[in-house]
């Protein structure tokens, strides 16, 4: 079967380049009320799938504890009951403490130790930024974070990768978001200046940033979420041998997009807000995991090689 980026997968990402560049935002709003929660939950069990058995269970069970922290912080702020800085400030600290879970694993090495101190640095950096720094810093230092999720899919597809093998093609695929910055925008269609638009949150931050003037930033954006979405839903799953099979989580994640979609069209705003609360937990679960595999902690704390040097799971 075939592992990597397969020709019809370039066919809609460039088919999702255009329709960003044409319609950006009627693109994002179908992409996040239809594919947002599916994607969060096919992420999630991938990364379990891959992951789960590579790891000591109590270390999966003191991250879940700080993860259910920020959702609660999420879930809070989603509802109005958690001010704005309190959920970013908790936003900043579970993350810190998720990285920092790095450097409880056991395993030696030399890149396991350069692991350990990027989790320490990066650990004490969060958590700096989440208590002393201004709250526009804080909110910052998020968008960024959640800037890069998109680009994750590249560094989770070598989790299931075999020794010998190279990098697929998909990192080609996520370079087109850095392409768009540089591209001039599509004539929008007349529909769209009578269209409620709700664009990213990143973007009504960065859009301010001196530095992104004259960068097609709203487009970029709304297509990095897109090949996000088409990485996890369709390029990471055919990394497993035998690819990914049938079962509940499919259904379960077919059930839940359709409920989703039903929630954003009653009021996207308020789904938004509620469907950050998953978002949160699956995109902080990725860092610690990534800097895992960089530092070859893997298999119980053990340092290995990459999946396939010691048996796939």
């Amino acid at each position: 079967m075939h592992r990597g980026v397969m020709p019809h997968d370039w066919g809609m990402a460039v088919g999702l380049a255009v329709l960003a560049l044409w319609i950006p935002s009627p693109l994002y709003l179908v992409a996040l009320a239809c594919f947002g929660l599916p994607h969060v939950i096919w992420e999630m069990m991938w990364i379990r799938k891959v992951s789960a058995n590579r790891l000591p269970r109590h270390w999966w069970v003191m991250l879940f504890a700080i993860l259910a922290i920020q959702a609660s912080g999420r879930a809070l702020a989603a509802s109005e009951s958690l001010g704005a800085k309190a959920a970013v400030m908790t936003d900043l600290l579970t993350l810190a403490l998720a990285v920092a879970m790095v450097v409880v694993l056991s395993g030696g090495g030399w890149r396991a130790g350069l692991a350990r101190l990027a989790a320490v640095l990066g650990a004490v950096a969060l958590a700096s930024v989440g208590v002393l720094a201004p709250p526009e810093t804080m909110v910052m230092v998020l968008i960024t974070f959640s800037v890069a999720h998109n680009f994750t899919p590249l560094g989770l597809e070598r989790l299931t990768a075999k020794p010998d093998e190279t990098w697929s093609s998909l990192r080609w695929i996520m370079i087109l978001p850095l392409v768009l910055l540089f591209l001039p925008a599509l004539p929008q269609p007349d529909f769209l200046k009578s269209m409620q638009s709700w664009p990213p949150m990143e973007f009504l931050w960065l859009r301010g940033e001196d530095a992104l003037t004259g960068l097609n930033l709203f487009p970029a954006l709304v297509l990095a979420q897109c090949l996000h979405y088409l990485a996890v839903l369709r390029i990471l799953p055919r990394r497993l041998d035998g690819g990914w099979g049938p079962g509940r989580w499919r259904n379960l994640a077919v059930i839940a997009g359709g409920l989703a979609t039903m929630g954003f069209i009653w009021s996207f705003p308020d789904a938004r807000r509620f469907y950050g609360v998953a978002a949160g937990v699956h995109a902080w679960v990725e860092w610690p995991i990534l800097l895992c595999l960089l530092g070859g902690i893997m298999q119980s704390g053990r340092t290995v090689g990459p999946i396939g040097a010691e048996g796939r799971v």
